[in-house]
């Protein structure tokens, strides 16, 4: 079937737009930087849909078990940054990880995760169209970075630096 014919049929199809990003105030050391970062996301990547864990373990006749569900996994959420060369979204997930952990200088690869609350923040995330308004969006619930991505410094002089942070959430909320 033509695109064309699809469009008529079922409306229009989404297409791609720019991100905004809502990140929370204090781990940045300027309101500057908080801006710049908030439009400098140009990927997301939301976790399925439905991701349920199942187990084989409801018995219906001797030695035959069926699948029952037996909890919700919580996906990843990954986000990709383009990267200023003062580094700013870079140092920003280095301050949230300084929220979450003491690294103990002494021992190498060992770390005391500090409380919850300390870490734990929403995260917004708004497809903008081409005239920078909120089409639609997500809310990531007590959220915090799980991986900052490796940074590749060999690049050629047309390619931007790019960075990839993953983030973990209790749930998401479509905005």
């Amino acid at each position: 079937m033509e695109l064309s014919r699809v469009v008529g049929v079922v409306g229009e199809l989404s297409r791609a737009y720019n991100y905004e990003v809502e990140l929370p105030s204090e781990f940045v050391t300027s309101v500057t930087d908080l801006e710049r970062i908030r439009i400098l996301c140009y990927e997301v990547s939301l976790p399925p849909l439905i991701n349920i864990e199942a187990e084989r373990d409801f018995p219906v006749a001797p030695g035959y078990y069926l699948p029952r569900p037996t909890g919700i996994q919580v996906g990843e959420v990954v986000l990709r940054f383009w990267e200023t060369e003062d580094k700013v979204v870079l140092r920003y997930f280095k301050n949230w990880r300084n929220k979450m952990i003491v690294l103990d200088s002494g021992r190498s690869n060992f770390a005391e995760f500090k409380l919850p609350k300390m870490y734990l923040r929403d995260v917004r995330v708004w497809v903008v169209d081409g005239q920078q308004r909120r089409r639609w969006g997500w809310r990531f619930v007590r959220s915090f970075p799980t991986r900052v991505d490796e940074l590749r410094l060999s690049y050629t002089v047309s390619e931007v630096i790019s960075v990839g942070v993953t983030l973990v959430c209790e749930y998401i909320e479509e905005l």
